[in-house]
């Protein structure tokens, strides 16, 4: 233990009438030492006889006062310490914390002369806290290097926490889109963020736990759309390789058919040429038909017995229109082929009601009829439709209404608005004005004028309804018909190979963190998509066949731990890690962009690192975690915890092995009790087996609960979700090893 005693005072003022601030403290039995705080202040307004830190008066108070709070507690901490401290040891400490309080980085701070001679971009979506960002930029080869140009992600907190890490502490000019991918103007915002500037590397990790049976998503959850939105930016930007990682359980969910969805639209990113070899296809296709119809008379022109609308031509341009819309990217040209569409399904509709034996008040004034032309225009204006359901949604799942008795109301109007249920409707009412028209005797019932207008009806909306896969199997189906008729030897299969962008593993990787030196056993699915003029990847080779212990990655951080005591682990996740041509400053925390702009920055002073706070536990946690950790386990807990009146309804705690990698880290801190004391991991902790650096500060709110996780992603999160950066640099590496 120390004794230690300390002041802040002034010295003589300048003409401005600022004084420059010191400390003057004594330490055991040695005299007054004096440290320059670096810091100006009015020397009237020091309110030296203050008992509390508020002590600086005047104009900008605040700062200054947090500021001499964050010198005082770094001096309180030596009186805690059990061995002597020297003077040159507490003067150091000092000005070494004063000088990165001080310290302002610049936007540009990467070395170019240290850097390898190739750069390669990468953008990182749905960043969370950066896990993939931190693996790109340490990943390197002897001529390649990652340049970070942005990240995205819908919450403040982890916009604060790339702003602090990569343009305060490391001096980066990487920007941070702050915004839903599911908002119409997603793309626009991130094409002028970028400014013009190639993306070699697109990586991230949307959730895909919403869809449902047979690829279908389930209703109306905030979560539905974003694998599809991410692959819209893979096809806007068209990346050399990108990068999509999620739960392992997803390759196996509902008998493998979610894998083969996702599989299916990554195979639909098409080239930009491609509509026009699909075309010319079945243009030649056509040729050859016409040329052996005209030699032939004998052969009808309708040999098809499966075709749904009479004339094949009709339903190949229709099918046509449908590939073309769902491959392009563009905006008005969707809006026009969508149109196109709903022009098929219209028209043999007004054919019917415009027949000169059908009464023109009943085009006018019948129920059925204007129902059918309502639900036309609704098809027609499906862009603001879907841009208020996803804002519903977004409301929906922002007020927690999921599971409350009101939520049922917002499904039915959810429902009437959607595409499925407006087609639905389209469908009936054809029927029931086919039924309308016979029974009032306007043409005689079967009448074969109506009826195959009616089954054009639903052919087109049959149309407008598929699929990019769908679609192609139609295509495939009338390909395979002319193969089969006339001996065509075109191949369709051979085609939308060759059209297709990106190249993928049937089966996608498995990938295991305990295999890249992170003390965690994580499994992981990656879909590695790689674009057609690169070299395929097919696997990422393990850099370790020894997987590191708990023990080996936290054990430094347990109680009583002398101040600067690091274990190997910790020394190698403090320096090494980000390759030389970074310059990373002293790691802070803040607590919002507010103390950010105001300068109040909570620095690692002597101990631990920052995101070490433990959680304050009741008497009543406390005892019931002692039992788990001392028996061995929950399970074998349960029975004395059920005696003493401790057993609660959560369904596990996990108790951490030392001597083995810990379980997959997930967001709730109290599902893990260290293995040496009765109490949840640290974000510290949690980050340390995730592989992010000491350096790395997870910012904001440390954890919260109820509803508000809908909607807040504190530090417990952010490292949770987080894919460990260790796992990400192995991917990064492998990927420069072949990228060109």
């Amino acid at each position: 233990m120390n004794k230690i005693r300390y002041n802040f005072y002034t010295d003589n003022e300048d003409k401005g009438g600022n004084s420059d601030l010191f400390i003057h403290f004594w330490l055991n039995s040695s005299g007054a030492n004096k440290v320059t705080l670096k810091c100006k202040v009015k020397k009237k307004y020091m309110n030296t006889k203050a008992t509390s830190f508020n002590r600086y008066l005047g104009d900008d108070s605040e700062r200054i006062n947090f500021f001499l709070e964050q010198v005082a507690q770094l001096i309180d901490e030596y009186t805690t310490l059990k061995r002597v401290a020297t003077v040159k040891e507490v003067k150091d400490s000092i000005s070494s914390f004063v000088n990165d309080y001080h310290g302002k980085n610049t936007i540009g701070k990467i070395d170019r002369s240290k850097t390898p001679t190739y750069s390669y971009t990468f953008i990182d979506l749905f960043a969370g806290a950066g896990g993939f960002s931190e693996g790109f930029m340490q990943a390197y080869t002897d001529d390649k290097w990652f340049d970070f140009l942005l990240g995205s992600d819908i919450d403040e907190n982890c916009e604060l926490t790339h702003h602090v890490r990569y343009n305060h502490q490391m001096g980066l000019g990487s920007k941070f889109l702050r915004k839903n991918i599911t908002d119409h103007d997603f793309i626009n915002e991130l094409k002028t963020q970028l400014a013009g500037q190639d993306v070699d590397v697109i990586a991230g990790g949307p959730p895909c736990q919403s869809f449902s049976l047979a690829g279908r998503r389930r209703e109306f959850d905030v979560k539905n759309d974003l694998f599809y939105h991410y692959l819209k930016v893979i096809r806007e930007l068209k990346p050399k390789y990108f990068v999509m990682e999620n739960v392992k359980g997803i390759a196996n969910k509902e008998g493998g058919k979610i894998k083969k969805e996702i599989l299916s639209q990554i195979r639909s990113i098409v080239s930009d040429d491609s509509i026009e070899m699909v075309k010319s296809f079945f243009s030649d296709l056509k040729k050859l038909r016409n040329s052996i119809l005209k030699k032939d008379k004998s052969i009808k022109n309708n040999t098809y017995n499966n075709s749904f609308i009479k004339d094949e031509d009709e339903y190949i341009n229709a099918l046509l229109i449908k590939f073309e819309y769902e491959i392009t990217n563009n905006a008005e040209k969707k809006e026009r082929l969508r149109n196109q569409l709903i022009d098929n399904i219209e028209k043999p509709f007004n054919l019917i009601v415009r027949l000169e034996y059908v009464p023109y008040q009943f085009n006018k004034s019948n129920e059925v009829v204007r129902a059918f032309r309502q639900y036309i225009s609704m098809l027609r204006n499906k862009a603001d439709y879907d841009k208020y359901a996803s804002e519903l949604i977004k409301q929906k799942s922002k007020d927690n209404i999921d599971g409350t008795p009101i939520a049922d109301d917002f499904d039915v109007f959810l429902t009437k608005i959607d595409n499925r249920e407006i087609s639905n409707k389209l469908s009936e009412y054809s029927d029931e004005l086919q039924e309308l028209i016979f029974d009032n005797g306007w043409v005689k019932r079967g009448s074969k004028r109506v009826t195959d207008r009616i089954i054009d009806i639903k052919d087109y909306l049959h149309i407008y309804e598929l699929s990019y896969d769908g679609c192609v199997e139609e295509l495939k189906k009338r390909a395979g018909i002319h193969n089969k008729k006339y001996g065509f030897e075109g191949d369709f299969n051979n085609l939308l190979e060759k059209i297709s962008l990106y190249k993928i593993t049937d089966e996608p990787l498995i990938l295991d963190s305990s295999n890249y030196n992170v003390p965690q056993k994580r499994e992981r699915v990656v879909f590695l998509g790689c674009r057609r003029d690169q070299k395929f990847i097919q696997s990422i080779p393990a850099n370790t066949s020894k997987p590191l212990k708990l023990k080996v990655a936290i054990d430094d951080l347990d109680t009583n731990k002398k101040i600067g005591r690091k274990s190997k682990f910790a020394t190698k996740s403090i320096k090494g890690r980000m390759p030389k041509w970074y310059k990373v400053g002293p790691p802070f925390y803040v607590k919002s962009f507010k103390e950010l702009e105001e300068g109040k920055k909570y620095l690692q002073k002597n101990g631990n690192p920052l995101n070490s706070e433990r959680s304050n536990q009741n008497d009543v946690v406390k005892n019931r975690l002692k039992i788990i950790r001392e028996k061995g386990g929950y399970e074998k807990a349960k029975k004395l915890l059920d005696k003493k009146g401790l057993l609660t309804g959560k369904r596990n705690y996990n108790l951490l092995n030392p001597k083995k990698p810990g379980p997959t880290m997930v967001t709730l801190p109290d599902d893990f009790i260290h293995y040496n004391d009765p109490r949840p991991l640290t974000v510290r902790e949690m980050a340390r087996i995730q592989s992010f650096d000491d350096d790395f500060v997870f910012q904001g709110k440390r954890t919260t609960g109820g509803h508000r996780r809908k909607m807040e992603i504190p530090q417990y999160t952010l490292v949770g979700n987080a894919i460990p950066p260790l796992m990400a640099k192995a991917i990064a590496k492998q990927i420069l090893s072949v990228i060109t």
